[in-house]
Protein backbone atom coordinates (compact mmCIF):
# COMPACT_ATOMS: atom_id res chain seq x y z
CA UNK A 1 0.00 0.00 0.00
CA UNK A 2 1.27 3.49 -0.87
CA UNK A 3 2.06 5.44 2.29
CA UNK A 4 0.44 8.87 2.75
CA UNK A 5 0.63 11.73 5.27
CA UNK A 6 -2.82 12.91 6.38
CA UNK A 7 -3.31 16.26 8.19
CA UNK A 8 -5.84 17.06 10.90
CA UNK A 9 -7.86 18.98 8.34
CA UNK A 10 -8.03 15.86 6.18
CA UNK A 11 -9.29 13.86 9.15
CA UNK A 12 -12.13 16.29 9.75
CA UNK A 13 -12.97 16.05 6.04
CA UNK A 14 -13.83 12.38 6.68
CA UNK A 15 -16.74 13.23 8.97
CA UNK A 16 -19.39 12.10 6.51
CA UNK A 17 -17.55 8.88 5.85
CA UNK A 18 -17.17 7.87 9.50
CA UNK A 19 -20.72 8.88 10.35
CA UNK A 20 -21.97 5.89 8.43
CA UNK A 21 -19.01 3.53 8.98
CA UNK A 22 -19.35 0.22 10.82
CA UNK A 23 -18.18 -0.08 14.38
CA UNK A 24 -15.32 -2.43 13.47
CA UNK A 25 -13.77 -0.21 10.75
CA UNK A 26 -9.96 -0.28 10.83
CA UNK A 27 -7.71 2.15 8.95
CA UNK A 28 -4.18 1.20 7.89
CA UNK A 29 -2.55 4.59 8.50
CA UNK A 30 1.12 5.57 8.71
CA UNK A 31 1.97 9.22 9.45
CA UNK A 32 4.39 11.46 11.29
CA UNK A 33 1.62 13.02 13.40
CA UNK A 34 -1.52 11.16 14.52
CA UNK A 35 -4.58 13.35 15.13
CA UNK A 36 -7.92 12.57 16.84
CA UNK A 37 -10.87 14.86 17.44
CA UNK A 38 -14.45 15.06 18.62
CA UNK A 39 -15.51 16.82 15.43
CA UNK A 40 -18.24 19.18 16.66
CA UNK A 41 -20.38 19.85 19.71
CA UNK A 42 -19.46 19.41 23.36
CA UNK A 43 -18.94 16.57 25.83
CA UNK A 44 -20.52 17.24 29.22
CA UNK A 45 -19.32 15.83 32.51
CA UNK A 46 -21.74 13.99 34.78
CA UNK A 47 -22.26 15.13 38.33
CA UNK A 48 -22.06 11.48 39.47
CA UNK A 49 -20.05 8.73 37.82
CA UNK A 50 -17.76 8.75 34.80
CA UNK A 51 -18.50 9.77 31.22
CA UNK A 52 -16.34 8.05 28.60
CA UNK A 53 -15.86 8.94 24.98
CA UNK A 54 -13.49 7.70 22.32
CA UNK A 55 -12.27 10.52 20.13
CA UNK A 56 -12.95 10.20 16.42
CA UNK A 57 -13.30 12.52 13.46
CA UNK A 58 -17.00 13.10 14.06
CA UNK A 59 -19.49 13.86 16.86
CA UNK A 60 -20.67 10.34 17.70
CA UNK A 61 -23.34 9.71 20.29
CA UNK A 62 -22.20 6.13 20.85
CA UNK A 63 -18.46 5.60 21.30
CA UNK A 64 -16.49 2.36 21.46
CA UNK A 65 -12.86 1.33 21.19
CA UNK A 66 -13.39 0.73 17.47
CA UNK A 67 -14.98 4.10 16.86
CA UNK A 68 -11.77 5.41 15.25
CA UNK A 69 -8.35 3.77 15.37
CA UNK A 70 -5.02 3.53 13.63
CA UNK A 71 -3.23 0.29 12.81
CA UNK A 72 0.54 0.83 12.96
CA UNK A 73 2.26 -0.73 9.94
CA UNK A 74 5.81 -0.52 11.26
CA UNK A 75 7.73 -0.27 14.52
CA UNK A 76 8.40 3.06 16.15
CA UNK A 77 7.71 5.27 19.17
CA UNK A 78 4.78 7.45 20.12
CA UNK A 79 5.54 10.64 22.12
CA UNK A 80 4.80 14.37 22.59
CA UNK A 81 1.07 14.30 23.34
CA UNK A 82 -0.77 17.61 22.57
CA UNK A 83 -4.42 18.44 23.24
CA UNK A 84 -6.66 21.45 22.82
CA UNK A 85 -10.33 22.45 22.75
CA UNK A 86 -12.44 25.26 21.34
CA UNK A 87 -13.78 25.91 24.86
CA UNK A 88 -13.68 24.35 28.32
CA UNK A 89 -15.68 24.85 31.53
CA UNK A 90 -14.64 21.63 33.26
CA UNK A 91 -14.22 21.48 37.02
CA UNK A 92 -13.69 18.63 39.41
CA UNK A 93 -11.18 15.72 39.19
CA UNK A 94 -10.31 12.64 37.15
CA UNK A 95 -10.82 14.33 33.78
CA UNK A 96 -8.20 12.56 31.66
CA UNK A 97 -7.18 11.99 28.06
CA UNK A 98 -5.34 8.67 27.45
CA UNK A 99 -3.75 7.07 24.40
CA UNK A 100 -4.64 3.31 24.19
CA UNK A 101 -2.53 0.64 22.56
CA UNK A 102 -4.54 -2.45 21.70
CA UNK A 103 -7.23 -1.20 24.11
CA UNK A 104 -4.78 -0.78 27.04
CA UNK A 105 -3.86 2.61 28.52
CA UNK A 106 -0.29 3.85 27.83
CA UNK A 107 1.82 6.43 29.62
CA UNK A 108 0.68 9.02 27.07
CA UNK A 109 -1.96 10.63 29.23
CA UNK A 110 -2.85 14.13 30.45
CA UNK A 111 -5.14 15.43 33.16
CA UNK A 112 -7.76 18.04 32.24
CA UNK A 113 -9.07 19.43 35.51
CA UNK A 114 -9.36 23.14 34.70
CA UNK A 115 -10.93 25.43 32.17
CA UNK A 116 -7.59 25.59 30.34
CA UNK A 117 -8.03 25.12 26.61
CA UNK A 118 -4.68 23.42 25.83
CA UNK A 119 -2.05 21.12 27.36
CA UNK A 120 0.64 18.59 26.57
CA UNK A 121 2.73 15.67 27.81
CA UNK A 122 6.24 15.90 26.39
CA UNK A 123 7.89 13.50 28.83
CA UNK A 124 6.39 10.05 28.34
CA UNK A 125 6.67 7.85 25.25
CA UNK A 126 5.23 4.49 24.11
CA UNK A 127 6.96 1.92 21.82
CA UNK A 128 4.78 0.29 19.11
CA UNK A 129 5.23 -2.51 16.57
CA UNK A 130 3.55 -3.27 13.28
CA UNK A 131 -0.09 -4.26 13.83
CA UNK A 132 -0.63 -2.33 17.07
CA UNK A 133 -4.01 -0.60 17.22
CA UNK A 134 -3.95 2.97 18.55
CA UNK A 135 -7.01 4.88 19.83
CA UNK A 136 -7.71 7.80 22.19
CA UNK A 137 -10.09 7.84 25.15
CA UNK A 138 -11.41 10.80 27.13
CA UNK A 139 -12.87 10.21 30.61
CA UNK A 140 -14.79 12.90 32.49
CA UNK A 141 -14.90 12.36 36.23
CA UNK A 142 -16.89 13.97 39.03
CA UNK A 143 -17.64 17.63 38.66
CA UNK A 144 -19.44 19.79 36.15
CA UNK A 145 -18.86 21.63 32.91
CA UNK A 146 -18.01 20.54 29.39
CA UNK A 147 -15.37 20.64 26.67
CA UNK A 148 -16.16 21.76 23.14
CA UNK A 149 -14.56 20.01 20.13
CA UNK A 150 -11.53 18.47 21.90
CA UNK A 151 -8.65 17.32 19.64
CA UNK A 152 -5.49 15.29 20.35
CA UNK A 153 -2.28 14.73 18.36
CA UNK A 154 1.02 12.99 19.02
CA UNK A 155 4.17 12.16 17.11
CA UNK A 156 5.32 8.91 15.56
CA UNK A 157 9.10 8.36 15.51
CA UNK A 158 10.67 5.94 13.04
CA UNK A 159 12.98 3.18 14.28
CA UNK A 160 15.99 5.32 13.33
CA UNK A 161 14.98 7.76 16.05
CA UNK A 162 14.26 10.72 13.77
CA UNK A 163 10.94 12.46 13.99
CA UNK A 164 9.26 13.84 10.92
CA UNK A 165 6.23 16.06 11.29
CA UNK A 166 6.00 17.24 7.71
CA UNK A 167 3.04 16.74 5.39
CA UNK A 168 3.29 16.41 1.61
CA UNK A 169 0.60 17.83 -0.64
CA UNK A 170 1.46 17.61 -4.34
CA UNK A 171 4.85 19.37 -4.89
CA UNK A 172 4.61 21.23 -1.53
CA UNK A 173 5.92 20.18 1.87
CA UNK A 174 4.69 21.94 4.98
CA UNK A 175 4.64 21.54 8.76
CA UNK A 176 1.38 20.19 10.11
CA UNK A 177 1.22 21.47 13.68
CA UNK A 178 3.23 23.49 16.23
CA UNK A 179 6.68 25.09 15.97
CA UNK A 180 9.71 24.08 13.90
CA UNK A 181 13.00 23.52 15.66
CA UNK A 182 16.36 23.07 13.93
CA UNK A 183 18.97 21.96 16.41
CA UNK A 184 16.43 22.05 19.26
CA UNK A 185 13.59 19.74 20.32
CA UNK A 186 11.74 22.50 22.17
CA UNK A 187 11.27 25.40 19.72
CA UNK A 188 9.54 28.41 21.26
CA UNK A 189 8.82 30.15 17.96
CA UNK A 190 7.41 29.13 14.59
CA UNK A 191 11.04 28.66 13.40
CA UNK A 192 13.95 28.38 15.83
CA UNK A 193 17.57 27.56 14.90
CA UNK A 194 19.68 26.89 17.98
CA UNK A 195 23.06 26.20 16.35
CA UNK A 196 24.77 26.19 12.97
CA UNK A 197 24.23 28.49 10.02
CA UNK A 198 21.18 29.26 7.90
CA UNK A 199 22.08 28.81 4.23
CA UNK A 200 20.00 30.27 1.42
CA UNK A 201 20.98 28.60 -1.86
CA UNK A 202 19.66 29.44 -5.32
CA UNK A 203 19.69 32.11 -7.98
CA UNK A 204 17.30 34.27 -5.91
CA UNK A 205 19.07 34.02 -2.56
CA UNK A 206 16.82 35.91 -0.22
CA UNK A 207 13.98 36.17 2.26
CA UNK A 208 10.84 38.10 1.39
CA UNK A 209 8.81 39.81 4.10
CA UNK A 210 5.01 40.02 3.89
CA UNK A 211 2.08 41.32 5.89
CA UNK A 212 -1.38 39.77 5.73
CA UNK A 213 -4.88 41.05 5.05
CA UNK A 214 -4.44 41.25 2.08
CA UNK A 215 -1.03 39.63 1.52
CA UNK A 216 1.40 42.42 0.60
CA UNK A 217 5.18 42.21 0.36
CA UNK A 218 6.79 44.95 2.47
CA UNK A 219 10.46 44.06 2.22
CA UNK A 220 13.12 41.57 1.32
CA UNK A 221 16.49 40.31 2.50
CA UNK A 222 18.37 39.22 -0.60
CA UNK A 223 21.88 38.65 -1.96
CA UNK A 224 22.62 40.85 -4.95
CA UNK A 225 25.94 41.18 -6.80
CA UNK A 226 27.98 40.12 -3.82
CA UNK A 227 25.98 42.22 -1.35
CA UNK A 228 23.36 41.21 1.21
CA UNK A 229 20.57 43.77 0.94
CA UNK A 230 17.77 44.40 3.45
CA UNK A 231 15.35 46.80 1.84
CA UNK A 232 11.77 47.98 1.87
CA UNK A 233 9.58 47.19 -1.13
CA UNK A 234 6.48 48.88 0.24
CA UNK A 235 4.89 51.85 -1.45
CA UNK A 236 5.52 53.69 1.82
CA UNK A 237 9.12 54.86 1.41
CA UNK A 238 9.12 56.33 4.92
CA UNK A 239 9.13 52.92 6.57
CA UNK A 240 12.04 52.57 8.97
CA UNK A 241 14.17 49.65 10.08
CA UNK A 242 14.37 49.35 13.87
CA UNK A 243 16.74 47.31 16.06
CA UNK A 244 15.89 46.28 19.63
CA UNK A 245 17.55 44.66 22.61
CA UNK A 246 15.71 43.21 25.59
CA UNK A 247 17.19 43.65 29.09
CA UNK A 248 16.84 40.74 31.47
CA UNK A 249 13.29 40.73 32.78
CA UNK A 250 12.40 43.87 30.88
CA UNK A 251 10.62 45.01 27.77
CA UNK A 252 12.36 45.39 24.39
CA UNK A 253 14.13 48.75 23.94
CA UNK A 254 14.79 50.32 20.56
CA UNK A 255 18.52 50.90 20.16
CA UNK A 256 18.97 51.87 16.52
CA UNK A 257 16.81 52.99 13.60
CA UNK A 258 17.37 53.53 9.88
CA UNK A 259 14.76 55.92 8.52
CA UNK A 260 13.19 55.81 5.11
CA UNK A 261 15.32 58.85 4.22
CA UNK A 262 18.47 56.82 4.92
CA UNK A 263 19.34 58.50 8.23
CA UNK A 264 20.76 56.33 11.03
CA UNK A 265 19.64 57.10 14.57
CA UNK A 266 21.35 55.57 17.61
CA UNK A 267 19.10 56.33 20.56
CA UNK A 268 17.45 58.97 18.36
CA UNK A 269 14.01 57.84 17.14
CA UNK A 270 13.70 60.66 14.62
CA UNK A 271 17.20 61.01 13.07
CA UNK A 272 17.75 64.29 11.23
CA UNK A 273 21.28 63.64 9.92
CA UNK A 274 23.26 60.86 8.25
CA UNK A 275 24.24 59.75 11.79
CA UNK A 276 22.22 61.08 14.74
CA UNK A 277 23.41 59.90 18.17
CA UNK A 278 21.42 60.70 21.30
CA UNK A 279 23.56 60.20 24.41
CA UNK A 280 27.26 59.48 24.80
CA UNK A 281 29.23 58.59 21.68
CA UNK A 282 32.36 56.46 21.95
CA UNK A 283 34.79 56.41 19.03
CA UNK A 284 36.93 53.28 19.38
CA UNK A 285 38.96 53.85 16.21
CA UNK A 286 42.00 56.14 16.49
CA UNK A 287 41.03 58.40 13.59
CA UNK A 288 37.87 60.01 12.29
CA UNK A 289 38.11 61.42 8.77
CA UNK A 290 36.22 64.39 7.37
CA UNK A 291 35.64 65.19 3.68
CA UNK A 292 33.14 64.83 0.88
CA UNK A 293 35.39 62.00 -0.29
CA UNK A 294 37.91 60.10 1.80
CA UNK A 295 40.93 62.32 2.34
CA UNK A 296 43.69 61.01 4.63
CA UNK A 297 45.04 64.50 5.32
CA UNK A 298 41.92 65.82 7.11
CA UNK A 299 41.01 63.94 10.27
CA UNK A 300 40.51 63.90 14.01
CA UNK A 301 42.77 61.44 15.85
CA UNK A 302 42.70 60.04 19.37
CA UNK A 303 46.16 59.74 20.92
CA UNK A 304 46.47 56.61 23.07
CA UNK A 305 48.66 58.45 25.59
CA UNK A 306 45.73 60.81 26.10
CA UNK A 307 44.44 63.62 23.96
CA UNK A 308 42.60 64.54 20.80
CA UNK A 309 44.43 65.81 17.71
CA UNK A 310 42.95 67.61 14.70
CA UNK A 311 44.85 67.66 11.42
CA UNK A 312 44.06 69.81 8.40
CA UNK A 313 46.03 69.13 5.22
CA UNK A 314 48.49 67.14 7.37
CA UNK A 315 49.18 70.13 9.67
CA UNK A 316 48.58 69.60 13.39
CA UNK A 317 46.08 72.42 13.71
CA UNK A 318 44.78 71.74 17.21
CA UNK A 319 45.54 69.38 20.08
CA UNK A 320 43.58 68.95 23.33
CA UNK A 321 45.33 67.03 26.10
CA UNK A 322 43.74 65.06 28.93
CA UNK A 323 43.94 68.10 31.26
CA UNK A 324 41.93 70.30 28.91
CA UNK A 325 44.97 72.28 27.69
CA UNK A 326 45.02 73.29 24.02
CA UNK A 327 47.98 73.36 21.69
CA UNK A 328 47.92 74.99 18.25
CA UNK A 329 50.73 73.63 16.08
CA UNK A 330 52.00 71.44 18.92
CA UNK A 331 50.95 68.30 20.81
CA UNK A 332 52.70 69.38 24.03
CA UNK A 333 50.86 72.38 25.57
CA UNK A 334 53.06 71.95 28.63
CA UNK A 335 50.52 72.93 31.26
CA UNK A 336 49.42 76.11 29.46
CA UNK A 337 45.70 76.46 28.79
CA UNK A 338 46.69 77.63 25.30
CA UNK A 339 50.09 77.07 23.68
CA UNK A 340 50.58 78.49 20.18
CA UNK A 341 53.57 77.28 18.16
CA UNK A 342 53.70 80.21 15.74
CA UNK A 343 52.37 83.74 15.46
CA UNK A 344 49.01 84.70 16.96
CA UNK A 345 46.99 87.65 15.69
CA UNK A 346 44.12 89.47 17.34
CA UNK A 347 42.27 92.71 16.68
CA UNK A 348 41.88 93.21 20.40
CA UNK A 349 42.26 91.55 23.73
CA UNK A 350 41.86 91.94 27.46
CA UNK A 351 43.67 90.63 30.53
CA UNK A 352 41.79 90.15 33.79
CA UNK A 353 43.05 92.68 36.36
CA UNK A 354 40.12 93.30 38.72
CA UNK A 355 41.13 94.30 42.26
CA UNK A 356 38.53 91.82 43.60
CA UNK A 357 40.66 88.93 42.43
CA UNK A 358 43.93 90.14 43.91
CA UNK A 359 45.56 90.04 47.34
CA UNK A 360 48.91 90.98 48.88
CA UNK A 361 48.94 94.14 46.72
CA UNK A 362 52.18 96.09 47.21
CA UNK A 363 54.18 98.79 45.42
CA UNK A 364 56.99 97.68 43.11
CA UNK A 365 60.31 98.19 44.83
CA UNK A 366 63.18 99.87 42.96
CA UNK A 367 61.47 99.70 39.54
CA UNK A 368 64.05 101.98 37.85
CA UNK A 369 66.92 99.89 39.18
CA UNK A 370 65.31 96.75 37.71
CA UNK A 371 64.64 98.40 34.36
CA UNK A 372 68.23 99.65 34.12
CA UNK A 373 69.42 96.03 34.31
CA UNK A 374 67.13 94.87 31.50
CA UNK A 375 68.73 94.75 28.07
CA UNK A 376 66.48 95.05 25.02
CA UNK A 377 67.77 93.31 21.91
CA UNK A 378 66.91 92.68 18.29
CA UNK A 379 67.02 89.13 16.98
CA UNK A 380 65.84 86.58 14.39
CA UNK A 381 64.43 83.15 15.15
CA UNK A 382 66.27 79.92 14.21
CA UNK A 383 63.47 78.83 11.91
CA UNK A 384 65.41 76.12 10.04
CA UNK A 385 66.71 74.47 13.20
CA UNK A 386 63.36 74.60 15.04
CA UNK A 387 60.87 74.52 12.15
CA UNK A 388 58.27 72.66 14.27
CA UNK A 389 57.97 75.72 16.55
CA UNK A 390 56.41 77.83 13.80
CA UNK A 391 58.66 80.84 14.53
CA UNK A 392 57.87 83.91 12.36
CA UNK A 393 60.38 85.31 9.90
CA UNK A 394 62.06 88.74 10.04
CA UNK A 395 63.70 90.97 12.62
CA UNK A 396 62.16 91.15 16.11
CA UNK A 397 62.60 93.16 19.33
CA UNK A 398 62.52 91.71 22.80
CA UNK A 399 64.55 90.41 25.71
CA UNK A 400 66.43 87.21 26.54
CA UNK A 401 64.52 85.03 29.00
CA UNK A 402 67.66 83.76 30.75
CA UNK A 403 68.77 87.39 31.39
CA UNK A 404 65.33 88.43 32.69
CA UNK A 405 65.22 85.38 34.98
CA UNK A 406 68.23 86.78 36.89
CA UNK A 407 66.43 90.08 37.44
CA UNK A 408 62.74 89.14 37.60
CA UNK A 409 62.45 85.34 37.99
CA UNK A 410 58.71 85.64 38.64
CA UNK A 411 58.01 86.71 35.03
CA UNK A 412 59.89 83.75 33.49
CA UNK A 413 58.42 80.27 33.08
CA UNK A 414 59.79 77.03 31.69
CA UNK A 415 57.96 75.51 28.72
CA UNK A 416 57.06 71.84 28.02
CA UNK A 417 60.45 71.09 26.48
CA UNK A 418 62.58 73.09 28.91
CA UNK A 419 62.51 76.32 26.89
CA UNK A 420 62.19 79.65 28.71
CA UNK A 421 59.23 82.01 28.20
CA UNK A 422 58.73 85.63 29.33
CA UNK A 423 55.44 87.22 30.38
CA UNK A 424 55.96 90.53 28.57
CA UNK A 425 52.78 92.03 30.03
CA UNK A 426 54.32 91.63 33.50
CA UNK A 427 57.09 94.06 32.47
CA UNK A 428 54.61 96.88 31.72
CA UNK A 429 53.82 97.92 35.34
CA UNK A 430 57.55 97.82 36.14
CA UNK A 431 58.27 100.17 33.22
CA UNK A 432 55.42 102.46 34.31
CA UNK A 433 56.75 102.80 37.84
CA UNK A 434 60.31 103.21 36.55
CA UNK A 435 59.22 106.13 34.33
CA UNK A 436 57.47 107.78 37.26
CA UNK A 437 60.55 107.32 39.41
CA UNK A 438 62.71 108.76 36.63
CA UNK A 439 60.41 111.76 36.20
CA UNK A 440 60.65 112.47 39.91
CA UNK A 441 64.41 112.53 39.63
CA UNK A 442 64.26 114.84 36.59
CA UNK A 443 61.87 117.21 38.37
CA UNK A 444 64.25 117.51 41.31
CA UNK A 445 67.19 118.17 39.00
CA UNK A 446 65.27 120.88 37.10
CA UNK A 447 64.27 122.52 40.36
CA UNK A 448 67.91 122.55 41.52
CA UNK A 449 69.11 124.03 38.23
CA UNK A 450 66.46 126.79 38.29
CA UNK A 451 67.54 127.75 41.83
CA UNK A 452 70.96 128.43 40.35
CA UNK A 453 69.45 130.56 37.57
CA UNK A 454 69.56 127.87 34.88
CA UNK A 455 66.24 127.60 33.01
CA UNK A 456 65.38 124.16 31.48
CA UNK A 457 62.68 124.27 28.77
CA UNK A 458 60.87 121.04 29.53
CA UNK A 459 57.28 120.30 30.57
CA UNK A 460 57.25 118.50 33.90
CA UNK A 461 54.19 116.93 35.53
CA UNK A 462 53.05 118.23 38.86
CA UNK A 463 53.97 116.10 41.83
CA UNK A 464 51.14 113.95 43.05
CA UNK A 465 50.31 113.43 46.65
CA UNK A 466 47.71 110.68 46.25
CA UNK A 467 48.36 107.32 44.63
CA UNK A 468 45.02 107.44 42.78
CA UNK A 469 45.46 110.94 41.27
CA UNK A 470 45.24 110.99 37.47
CA UNK A 471 48.06 113.01 35.85
CA UNK A 472 46.00 113.78 32.73
CA UNK A 473 43.26 115.47 34.77
CA UNK A 474 45.61 117.93 36.50
CA UNK A 475 44.56 121.60 36.31
CA UNK A 476 46.79 124.70 36.40
CA UNK A 477 46.26 126.72 39.56
CA UNK A 478 44.04 129.67 38.61
CA UNK A 479 44.93 133.14 39.88
CA UNK A 480 42.65 134.61 42.50
CA UNK A 481 41.27 138.16 42.26
CA UNK A 482 44.19 139.44 44.30
CA UNK A 483 46.67 137.87 41.93
CA UNK A 484 44.84 138.31 38.62
CA UNK A 485 47.94 139.86 37.05
CA UNK A 486 50.24 137.13 38.37
CA UNK A 487 52.81 135.80 35.89
CA UNK A 488 53.55 132.03 35.88
CA UNK A 489 57.16 130.95 36.25
CA UNK A 490 56.97 128.44 33.34
CA UNK A 491 55.00 127.37 30.27
CA UNK A 492 52.31 124.77 30.82
CA UNK A 493 49.26 123.24 29.11
CA UNK A 494 46.57 121.82 31.37
CA UNK A 495 44.15 118.98 30.71
CA UNK A 496 40.84 120.18 29.35
CA UNK A 497 37.89 120.14 31.72
CA UNK A 498 35.57 118.35 31.67
CA UNK A 499 37.03 115.35 29.88
CA UNK A 500 35.20 113.46 28.37
CA UNK A 501 32.93 116.36 27.33
CA UNK A 502 29.78 117.16 25.32
CA UNK A 503 29.70 119.49 23.47
CA UNK A 504 32.17 122.01 24.94
CA UNK A 505 35.20 121.95 27.21
CA UNK A 506 37.65 124.49 28.74
CA UNK A 507 41.38 124.58 27.89
CA UNK A 508 43.84 126.47 30.16
CA UNK A 509 47.52 127.26 29.48
CA UNK A 510 50.24 129.37 31.12
CA UNK A 511 52.82 131.71 29.53
CA UNK A 512 55.69 133.22 31.56
CA UNK A 513 56.57 135.48 28.57
CA UNK A 514 54.57 137.30 25.91
CA UNK A 515 54.90 135.99 22.40
CA UNK A 516 53.35 134.23 19.43
CA UNK A 517 50.93 131.37 20.35
CA UNK A 518 49.46 128.60 18.21
CA UNK A 519 46.71 126.42 19.76
CA UNK A 520 44.94 123.96 17.42
CA UNK A 521 42.80 120.79 17.55
CA UNK A 522 43.59 117.64 15.49
CA UNK A 523 41.85 114.28 14.92
CA UNK A 524 43.35 110.81 15.29
CA UNK A 525 44.68 110.94 11.72
CA UNK A 526 46.65 114.12 12.47
CA UNK A 527 44.39 116.31 10.37
CA UNK A 528 43.73 119.87 11.55
CA UNK A 529 40.15 120.20 12.88
CA UNK A 530 40.09 123.76 14.24
CA UNK A 531 42.55 126.54 15.13
CA UNK A 532 41.73 128.08 18.51
CA UNK A 533 44.60 130.65 18.82
CA UNK A 534 47.03 131.93 16.20
CA UNK A 535 48.72 135.20 17.17
CA UNK A 536 50.50 137.26 19.81
CA UNK A 537 49.46 136.89 23.47
CA UNK A 538 50.69 138.51 26.62
CA UNK A 539 52.25 136.63 29.54
CA UNK A 540 49.91 135.12 32.13
CA UNK A 541 47.22 132.47 32.56
CA UNK A 542 44.82 132.01 29.65
CA UNK A 543 41.56 130.09 29.46
CA UNK A 544 39.25 129.51 26.49
CA UNK A 545 36.24 127.33 25.61
CA UNK A 546 36.29 124.84 22.70
CA UNK A 547 32.84 124.15 21.18
CA UNK A 548 32.75 120.77 19.36
CA UNK A 549 29.06 120.74 18.45
CA UNK A 550 29.80 120.17 14.76
CA UNK A 551 32.21 117.27 15.39
CA UNK A 552 31.50 113.58 15.76
CA UNK A 553 32.20 111.63 18.92
CA UNK A 554 35.78 110.41 19.21
CA UNK A 555 39.31 111.11 20.41
CA UNK A 556 40.96 114.45 19.54
CA UNK A 557 44.29 116.13 20.38
CA UNK A 558 45.05 119.81 21.09
CA UNK A 559 48.56 121.20 20.71
CA UNK A 560 50.12 124.38 22.13
CA UNK A 561 53.19 126.00 20.53
CA UNK A 562 54.50 129.07 22.38
CA UNK A 563 58.06 130.16 21.85
CA UNK A 564 60.28 127.10 22.23
CA UNK A 565 57.60 125.34 24.30
CA UNK A 566 55.40 122.64 22.74
CA UNK A 567 52.89 120.29 24.38
CA UNK A 568 50.03 118.02 23.24
CA UNK A 569 47.11 116.57 25.20
CA UNK A 570 44.20 114.21 24.46
CA UNK A 571 40.50 114.94 24.89
CA UNK A 572 37.43 112.78 24.30
CA UNK A 573 34.20 114.04 22.76
CA UNK A 574 31.37 111.76 23.88
CA UNK A 575 27.93 112.67 22.58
Amino acid sequence: MKKRLISAAALFALVAFFSFATANLAQDYVASVFSFGHGSGSISASLIGVTTRYLAAFDGTVATTDNFKIVVSRAGTLKNLYWSAAASTLTGTNNTITVLKNGIATSLTVTWNTTTRAGFNLINSEPVVAGDVISVRIQLGTGSGSITRPTVSFEFLTPGGSASQWITSGPNIYYNLGNVGIGTSTPAEKLEISSGNLSIVGTDKGIKLYKTGPLVQIGELIESSGFFDLKSTSADNNLALRFYTTPSGGAPIERMRISGAGYVGIGAKDPIAALDVEGDFSLRSTRLYFAGAFNPTYYMQYITSGGLKFKVNNFESLFLDINGNAGIGTTTPGGYKLYVAGSAYSTGGWVSSDRRFKENIAAIQSPLQKVMRIQGVTYSWKRNEFHEKGFPDGLHHGVIAQDIEKILPEVVKEGPEGEKAVAYTELVPILVEAIKEQQGIIRKLVGTLEKHGIHVDVALPEATTKTDDRQDNRQIDKPTNSTADAIPDRYDLSANFPNPFNPSTTITFAMPDAGKVMLAVYNLSGELVQTLVDGEMKAGYHRLTFDASRLASGVYFYRLDAGAFSATRKMILQK
